[in-house]
């Protein structure tokens, strides 16, 4: 299953965040969002889920217009994970990752509720409601929920975000191992580099480089994008093991 964007513009109110754009994502690749804060990443996701108007071009998956697609349908060929998950919901673990059934086709494998649990180290937690979680606790949750949907593609905004390091790498490589096609937003450029096999990097809406790892977390690109110096640990064959040496002056 693959999307293409075709000269795709998003705005946010009168800004415009994504520029003109086309892109063609791959059914089966693993792909990573990198960019500064405010640089369209979470806007780009939410067009793709169908949760974002856009200002002009469109958006088409198997050749299929996304806007012509009910959410039904939508819903069961791709689950999203947003940075704003609800914090006061009042039902249980195993309840809010169950809600997910709704979504998934009939017939299609997938993991279990319980399996999922012992996955993401929520079983201790199942009847606990989610509104008494911490924010590491909820995040693995609604990762399970996203899991449990059993969808082709996967869209994860800054998933690593209230993760430990163990879940972090954990819970986010099963992802990636699963999910037959996953598209996430990453702050970290090792994670990144360690579970993408393409990188984009996305800056004021404008893609400054895309393909693998190594050929787009080059110093060159760290210092110009992000504003830090930075040297590369690894050879040019492997995924880049980047390290921060400080700020630009």
């Amino acid at each position: 299953m693959c999307i293409e964007l075709h000269q795709l513009t998003l705005n946010q109110g009168h800004r415009t965040v994504v520029q003109p754009t086309d892109l063609h994502l791959h059914r089966g690749e693993k792909i990573g969002l990198i960019g500064p804060n405010g640089s369209g990443k979470t806007t780009l996701l939410k067009a793709i889920a169908g949760l974002h108007s856009p200002a002009s071009g469109r958006i088409s998956l198997d050749c299929h217009c996304l806007s012509g697609l009910a959410p039904q349908d939508l819903a069961q060929q791709m689950a999203i994970l947003l940075q704003d998950q609800p914090t006061d919901l009042p039902l249980s673990v195993h309840d809010t990752i169950e809600l997910a059934a709704m979504a998934r086709p009939d017939g299609r494998a997938g993991p279990s509720v319980a399996e999922l649990l012992a996955i993401a180290h929520l079983t201790p937690l199942a009847h606990t409601p989610v509104s008494r979680l911490s924010g590491g606790e909820r995040q693995r949750v609604f990762l399970a929920q996203a899991l449990f949907q059993a969808p082709q593609i996967l869209l994860l905004d800054e998933p690593s975000n209230h993760l430990d390091v163990r879940h972090q790498w954990q819970l986010l490589q099963h992802c990636h191992d699963t999910i037959e096609t996953v598209i996430a937003s990453y702050h970290d450029f090792n994670l990144a580099a360690a579970l993408c096999d393409r990188l984009i990097l996305l800056v004021d809406g404008v893609i400054q480089a895309d393909g693998p790892p190594q050929q787009v977390l080059t110093p060159a690109n760290l210092k110009r994008h992000f504003g830090v110096d930075s040297e590369r640990l690894s050879n040019d064959d492997d995924a880049p093991h980047i390290r921060v040496l400080g700020a630009v002056a």
